[in-house]
């Protein structure tokens, strides 16, 4: 999926190593940056530029690479990703469960204390 972006990375004269482009895919899988596109390209800049001379080619790289990514709205997302829609039905579900679902004793008494 990163593929291009390390291509392009490296086209523009950026040294980006395999091994620096494969920490980059282990933080990226591990959720350190979900649906933040400011978080992903410092996450993806700390990874990958190794000197300050390269900040501006890195910049010229992520802006080819991810161009129009700012503009895409969530339901351009939930397309683009084909969730089954029972997968969704059921996720719906076990919100509205749980916003249903009763308070627990602490929490009454701790209710009950705070209106005191």
């Amino acid at each position: 999926m990163f593929l291009p972006f390390f291509e392009t990375l490296r086209k523009t004269g950026i040294p980006v190593s395999l091994r620096e482009f494969i920490s980059f895919l282990d933080a990226v899988q591990t959720g350190m940056v979900i649906y933040d596109l400011e978080g992903f390209y410092y996450l993806a800049r700390t990874i990958m530029v190794k000197d300050e001379r390269h900040l501006d080619r890195f910049d010229r790289a992520f802006q080819t690479s991810f161009k129009g990514l700012e503009n895409l709205s969530d339901a351009d997302i939930l397309n683009a990703v084909d969730i089954p829609s029972d997968w969704l039905k059921k996720w719906r579900k076990s919100i509205s469960a749980r916003k249903k679902k009763p308070k627990s004793k602490l929490w009454a008494a701790l209710t009950s204390l705070w209106r005191l």
